[in-house]
């Protein structure tokens, strides 16, 4: 993060007054006040504005290394996942535990069953697709005419 120049901490009345007493009243003195107390205080607040600054810019890199080691934990658990679904396949209870995980606010993907469909649940997605294309041959009929 590049170190940008913030405005001044010092309020503008502050730098009017710092100006008055820097110039025609760099010789007046009044109690606890004067030309040298204004200008240490003053160059308190700027060193502690550059202690800010330096902190910001810490707290930027930090925050900076935190999300990128929460980035490979999460690849990692990802990677750790997959390879425990593969290891958890003939353990229903395993499978069903590792189903439950969510990675970025979503549940993975459900495991395809393999091999052919069921001859009832084949029945009725025929069906369904021989409707969707009944209408939709309807619809390019009505359309054409």
């Amino acid at each position: 993060m590049s170190s940008t120049q913030d405005p001044s901490p010092i309020p503008a009345p502050v730098r009017a007054v710092l100006e008055l007493f820097s110039g025609p009243l760099a010789e007046v003195s009044f109690p606890d006040v004067d030309r040298e107390s204004l200008a240490a205080s003053a160059a308190e607040v700027e060193s502690r504005r550059e202690v800010l600054q330096s902190a910001l810019e810490a707290v930027a890199r930090a925050r900076e290394a935190l999300e990128a080691g929460q980035a490979s934990l999460i690849e990692q658990a990802q990677k750790a996942h997959a390879y425990a679904s593969v290891f958890a396949s003939s353990d229903a209870d395993l499978q069903s535990a590792l189903a439950e995980i969510k990675f970025d606010g979503r549940a993975l993907a459900p495991k395809r069953r393999r091999g052919r469909p069921r001859k009832a649940k084949a029945a009725s997605n025929a069906g369904s697709a021989k409707a969707q294309s009944q209408t939709s041959l309807a619809v390019a009929d009505s359309d054409a005419a």
